[in-house]
């Protein structure tokens, strides 16, 4: 992300200098391309990263399929769901 930003600023930058200065009008250009090439590598970085969700308890998946809890045995609230019951 930080690549991104640093992009995107130099981008701006070369922007900026092309529009106001005059005959540096190729800078205005090249701040466009690369303006675009940082919202490419951020696509790419985002598509690429596949961010799972994050596990609060710490169970993992087999454990989250199967309906168990972690923790000790014995303890209330930690039994698998298909023990408890109502009543």
């Amino acid at each position: 992300m930080t690549l991104f930003l640093i992009l995107v600023i130099v981008a701006i930058v070369l922007g900026l200098i092309g529009a106001v200065a005059e005959g540096l009008f190729y800078l205005l250009i090249i701040g466009i391309v690369v303006f675009i090439g940082a919202l490419v590598y951020l696509v790419l970085h985002i598509r690429r990263s596949g961010r799972r969700p994050l596990d609060v308890r710490g169970e993992g998946l087999g454990a989250a399929l199967s309906g168990a809890r972690a923790g000790p045995p014995g303890v209330a609230g930690y039994e698998k769901r298909s023990e408890v019951t109502c009543g």
